[in-house]
């Protein structure tokens, strides 16, 4: 079982307790929120058995974001990518001296390229879809991989299903989507959108990327 399941299966755990004691604590979602608030709790022992069980889960899941998962981000940022089926995003091309993968919803640009990933050849000029000014922004904390993971399994999202996530006050984007370009450039630092509906610039030491937003009340 992944650590994600693991989460997933505590958080419906905890709410089918809700649901059978009916509804008398109904404290499901806000242990789910704040889990290290429950775990020493004395009166509730299953609600701070369950709380231990999501932070370790949760603590699991940062561990398991090591350099293996670069590949695999960079691997799910190219699948996106090909079923565009338009010539000169199935692949990494040369974007200045970087080598760069882009979607349409975002794109990731790399000092190095995996081998593993084809090369195609697109005349993309990337540096034009940087918001202006957007390099010298304020830089803004990011949610960590287990925040965005944790997020996805207490919602019960997919990637053909997702939802739109605050990965910063007033700026919603898909979670799936920041996963990947945060695991594709561990280390980075994000610089504050200029407004709600702008892209999110990104930096790294091995590459930069730029994410689209979407609207906070989307399906």
């Amino acid at each position: 079982m992944t650590n994600e399941k693991r989460y997933e299966l505590v958080c419906n755990m905890i709410r089918a307790y809700d649901a059978a004691s009916g509804g008398a604590m109904n404290a499901a979602e806000e242990i789910i929120r704040n889990p290290r608030e429950w775990e020493n709790s004395p009166h509730f022992p299953f609600y701070a058995d369950a709380a231990k069980l999501l932070i370790e889960a949760r603590e699991a899941m940062d561990k398991a974001n090591t350099s293996g998962s670069v590949l695999t981000a960079l691997k799910r940022i190219y699948k996106s990518a090909a079923a565009l089926d338009r010539k000169g995003f199935d692949g990494f091309f040369k974007s200045g001296d970087r080598w760069a993968l882009c979607d349409g919803y975002r794109f990731v640009r790399l000092n190095n390229k995996p081998d593993s990933i084809p090369e195609v050849w697109n005349d993309m000029d990337l540096d034009k879809t940087i918001p202006q000014g957007a390099k010298y922004a304020e830089e803004i904390p990011l949610p960590t991989v287990a925040d965005i993971k944790a997020f996805i399994a207490e919602k019960n999202m997919t990637r053909s299903k997702p939802g739109p996530f605050e990965a910063a006050p007033g700026w919603w984007c898909n979670p799936f989507y920041l996963l990947d370009m945060i695991q594709a450039l561990p280390g980075g630092k994000a610089h504050r959108p200029e407004r709600p509906m702008a892209a999110m610039y990104y930096e790294s030491d091995d590459g930069d990327a730029v994410l689209l937003p979407v609207r906070h009340n989307a399906a």
